[in-house]
């Protein structure tokens, strides 16, 4: 995944601002550095979405947990919504707090 963030960040495919959102999302140690670093967002903003991305557990930690659960009867995509609505109430209540 770390390889996915070198990608984003050589080809920018996006704007500067969703492609460092993008890359916190896809793994947390990596990511969470690049939002930390950003010049673009604020203190607050920046820290509320490296805790939405830990919420959330990176895009890597989704397919490590596909692998493991592989031949079970357990909902990936279950699993995926709640991690996306946790680490969405994660960011709101951080942006709250700070």
């Amino acid at each position: 995944c770390s390889i996915i963030i070198e990608f984003i960040m050589y080809y920018k495919p996006f704007n500067m601002i969703f492609n460092e959102i993008l890359c916190g999302a896809t793994e947390i140690t990596t990511g969470a550095k690049l939002l930390a670093e950003s010049e673009i967002l604020s203190e607050n903003t920046k820290t509320a979405l490296i805790l939405s991305a830990t919420s959330f557990g990176g895009i890597c930690a989704l397919l490590q947990t596909r692998k493991a659960i592989n031949g079970t009867r357990l909902s990936m995509l279950y699993y995926t919504v709640v991690k996306l609505v946790f680490a969405c109430c994660t960011y709101k209540l951080a942006i709250l707090i700070l």
